[in-house]
Parts: structure tokens; C-alpha cells; sequence
């Protein structure tokens, strides 16, 4: 549950998928909208909390277990990889649609801290947009 997310988990799990000599530009907690067929990289069937990190060549995903215990699955996605993105700006999110070759992704981000344990929502959030931007 979202209440659970935290900075220190965030840098943790995402550390443990980093890719081989980057780092993160930023990173950051969101939603990936789980619906049937539609999420082949995680299989996920409803909605799931994880933890966003961009570097300089990859979009990383990392879904946590219901107590932000664990790394259920992730996926590190080279930007080369994606076939296309769509990206959208709401109130207090931005939505993320992602497709590769191997399947989809739909994710959303939030705009605001929202929870006193992730200092830097507001400012990573819009660091990973842009990011995305760049190859939409």
C-alpha cells in the first residue's frame, strides 16, 4: 500500500536493478494499472504500487510486495526497447503508457509528495516525465 512507500525501500530496491554503470536521475512512487492482457511484462491482473527510476539509457520498474516488503518482479527498460509511449499530465499525475516488443505498461506517477516518506516526489516525478518526453 502506498502509505508504506519510502525513500530508504525506494533507493533499496531499485539499487538491486540498476543497471550495470548507470544511476538514476530520478526516481520516484506511482501505480502500475493492471487490466487482462494488457501487462505482459509484470502479469499483473489489477493494480500494483511500485517505485519509477530513470537513468541515462533505461526506465526501470519495480513492483513491491503489499507491505512495500519485497521486489515482486521488475522490468528494466532500455529507452532503444520501447515501440511506444504515451504520456499524459492530469491534476495530480502523470500517466505512462509504455510498449515494447515483449508488451505493455501502463503506469501512473504522482505529481505531489503525498506522503511525508518520499521528500522528492514533486521534483522526481517531473524529472522522469520529461525524460519520457524526450522519447514519445
Amino acid at each position: 500500500m502506498h502509505m508504506f512507500m519510502n525513500d530508504e525501500d525506494m533507493n533499496t530496491f531499485l539499487a538491486q536493478v540498476c543497471p550495470e554503470g548507470e544511476h538514476y536521475a530520478a526516481a520516484g512512487y506511482g501505480t502500475i494499472r493492471g487490466s487482462i492482457g494488457e501487462i505482459l511484462l509484470f502479469g499483473a491482473l489489477s493494480n500494483a504500487y511500485c517505485y519509477m527510476g530513470v537513468t541515462g539509457n533505461s526506465l526501470v520498474v519495480v513492483e513491491t510486495g503489499a507491505g512495500n516488503d519485497c521486489i515482486h518482479q521488475f522490468a528494466v527498460i532500455p529507452y532503444s526497447q520501447i515501440t511506444k509511449l504515451k504520456l499524459g499530465s492530469a491534476l495530480n499525475l502523470y500517466t505512462t503508457n509504455v510498449e515494447t516488443e515483449k508488451g505493455g505498461l501502463k503506469m501512473v506517477l504522482n505529481k505531489s509528495k503525498g506522503i511525508n516518506k518520499c521528500a522528492r516526489q514533486k521534483e522526481n516525478a517531473k524529472i522522469i516525465y520529461e525524460t519520457l518526453k524526450k522519447y514519445a
